[in-house]
């Protein structure tokens, strides 16, 4: 476009500086051979000289004027061409932060550049439309002007259009990832009140299954278990009473009867006396290759069965 303008303004300035020149050439050839005419006829042909010669320099000051503005035209367009091209390089992918803070700064730029090219082609066509000298070449050199300009303004609206297009895309996919992170939280929260609600249950299997796997058993002499009250009563005439009221428990202690297979006596003579299915134990001694060794131990044969009619092993030792 530049080197068009150029070539084309520069050719019509010197052909118009021909023809004047030719002009002048001929005025003064015929000053020259009318000189005997006399001086009144002197004067009119040096004054139509000295007037070709004004319209000569009002033309060419014209002819530069245009030629200026079209090239600061032409140079406008091609940075306005070039930032798009930076433009389109940048917004390549997802537009944020510096890239997206210089994406807007060349689009605004490009429509200062814009704004610029539409004041002065505006000035060139009322400066044409005032002029005596401008030639149709001119007026469509100036038409092409405002074509390529409204081009340029329908790139930079596309431009906008596809940096309005990204931020809605980011705007969508921040929404879509806060709903994401929503539903994460919300997720976060039933986990840990299904994981609370789970270890609350497993608390309660625990205690549960501690219970029904605990066992007590008290080993003592006659008078160590009245003292604690597990054994009261008993005489002559009367039968002892076992585990009735305010026994001390504390007395007892606890087994996991899904564990325990024997427990020693530490005693030679023993009788259980709580109630226990004879088929599911055994009473022997603790070291049958020591014929000194006169200790006994409880093995239990049958854990559930042995522990069926009561949890509560009292061991009187005699």
């Amino acid at each position: 476009m530049k080197i068009f303008i150029g070539f084309y303004v520069k050719f019509f300035l010197n052909m118009i500086m021909k023809a004047i020149s030719f002009f002048s050439i001929m005025l003064i050839t015929v000053l020259i051979t009318v000189s005997c005419v006399g001086k009144a006829s002197y004067d009119k042909l040096k004054s139509q000289n000295d007037s070709l010669q004004n319209i000569k320099q009002t033309m060419v000051s014209e002819l530069d004027d245009y030629y200026a503005a079209m090239t600061e035209i032409s140079d406008n367009f091609d940075k306005i061409k070039g930032t798009e091209n930076v433009i389109a390089v940048s917004s390549q992918g997802e537009l944020k932060g510096d890239r997206r803070t210089k994406v807007i700064n060349d689009l605004e730029y490009i429509n200062d550049l814009i704004s610029t090219n539409r004041e002065k082609i505006a000035d060139l066509q009322s400066k044409l439309q005032k002029s005596n000298f401008a030639s149709s070449q001119l007026h469509q050199t100036v038409t092409r002007l405002t074509n390529e300009l409204n081009a340029a303004q329908e790139r930079l609206t596309t431009l906008e259009d596809l940096l309005q297009k990204k931020d809605s895309q980011i705007l969508s996919l921040n929404t879509s990832v806060d709903s994401l992170n929503q539903q994460i939280g919300t997720m976060g929260e039933n986990i840990s009140s299904l994981e609370n609600e789970k270890s609350a249950k497993q608390h309660i299997i625990d205690e549960q299954t501690y219970e029904l796997n605990s066992a007590y058993y008290a080993i003592g002499t006659g008078s160590e278990l009245k003292n604690e009250k597990i054994l009261s009563g008993g005489g002559l005439f009367s039968k002892a009473k076992l585990l009735k009221d305010n026994f001390n428990k504390n007395y007892f202690t606890r087994i996991d009867i899904s564990k325990t297979k024997q427990l020693p006596l530490n005693a030679s003579k023993v009788q259980i006396l709580t109630n226990h299915p004879a088929t599911a134990y055994v009473i022997e001694k603790a070291n049958p290759a020591d014929k000194n060794d006169k200790t006994l131990i409880l093995k239990i044969n049958n854990q559930k069965e042995f522990w069926s009619l009561s949890n509560f092993l009292v061991v009187e030792v005699k």
